[in-house]
């Protein structure tokens, strides 16, 4: 484990954990996502409360600290496989992002029984997410 830790590109994984983060931050803004997704849970009967300052920052770094690990866990398989072209990162991300993003989402919203619109909303966010930092960890390596 550390010795894969010494052997990882530190910088990469920041940058990529906040390009990450800020996709998300966009992905749900009311301009690209987000009042569909408001709209789509409030068809679920589901209500989405903003937090309130105090909320809005420890849910900010419980974020970020999330898509640290996320990417962490890409790396680890970048490296494992030796990814270093755009095409094969391109490949090796959308395995991740549908084996494990989508998957694991997926059998949520199945024994929820909730849309297949509203997967798509909630799935396509960290799929896109895991796909980019394939691509930054492949590449700068």
């Amino acid at each position: 484990m550390f010795e894969f830790l010494s052997s990882i590109n530190i910088l990469a994984v920041a940058v990529s954990a906040i390009v990450y983060f800020i996709l998300g931050a966009v992905w749900y803004m009311p301009s690209l996502f987000g009042t569909m997704w408001k709209a789509e849970l409030a068809r679920h009967n589901i209500s989405f409360n903003p937090p309130t300052s105090a909320e809005m920052m420890q849910k900010t770094i419980l974020s970020l600290i999330v898509n640290v690990i996320m990417v962490l866990a890409v790396a680890f398989v970048v490296q494992a496989t030796a990814t270093t072209a755009l095409s094969a990162a391109l490949v090796l991300g959308i395995k991740l992002a549908v084996g494990f993003a989508a998957t694991t989402l997926g059998i949520t919203y199945i024994w929820q029984n909730k849309s297949f619109k509203l997967f798509l909303l909630d799935a396509g966010y960290p799929m896109v997410g895991v796909i980019l930092s394939t691509i930054i960890l492949a590449l700068w390596h």
